[in-house]
């Protein structure tokens, strides 16, 4: 197995004087690499394809039967994806973050995760009373709060600990209207 700087000088056909731009263009390829030795390590057939943006590398996993890759609840893509920045970690100086996804999960997670939020909303707008979702992984309540925090009229806080964190969802006092109250005689 080569060595990142015997990687890196092959990458850019042994120029002692590569340009950190240069070094940062190889990410991708770096993390692709890696990937896809891993995925054979676990014996899984598939195609790795990356994609660079300003400050993350997206890599996308294409294949039949990638459920392991995924595994419950997504925890093995995650899994992944952690390792994978780690190493990432100390190979660059100008890290970008690596985001990893298989057979388009992490999408249709994110369509879940809305469709759970936006119900869950309507609850708390109509009885103006805080709503506990489900136990949830921490990227997944990650998301929870980032997308309450764009809605404007709720709130949202994580409550317990280990596996049984789960996020609460909450009216934004003051943001609701409850009415004045008749006395009918």
């Amino acid at each position: 197995m080569e060595s990142h700087i015997e990687y890196q000088d092959r990458l850019l056909n042994k120029d002692p004087i590569a340009s950190e731009q240069q070094l940062e263009a190889s990410q991708g390829q770096v993390a692709l690499d890696e990937l896809t030795r891993i995925l054979h390590m676990m014996g899984i057939k598939a195609q790795v394809f990356y994609q660079e943006k300003e400050t993350e590398i997206l890599l996308e996993i294409k294949g039949t039967n990638l459920g392991l890759v995924i595994g419950k609840r997504g925890q093995t893509l995650e899994a992944l994806e952690f390792i994978l920045n780690l190493i990432h970690r100390k190979k660059f100086e100008n890290f970008k973050e690596l985001v990893v996804d298989a057979e388009g999960y992490r999408e249709k997670k994110m369509d879940i995760l809305r469709k759970i939020l936006f119900s869950a909303r309507d609850t708390v707008l109509n009885t103006h009373d805080e709503v506990p979702l489900e136990p949830m992984a921490q990227s997944d309540r990650k998301i929870i709060h980032l997308l309450c925090r764009d809605l404007g009229d709720i709130i949202s806080e994580s409550r317990g600990e280990g596996q049984n964190r789960r996020v609460i969802l909450k009216p934004i006092e003051g943001s609701l209207d409850f009415g004045k109250a008749e006395t009918v005689h």
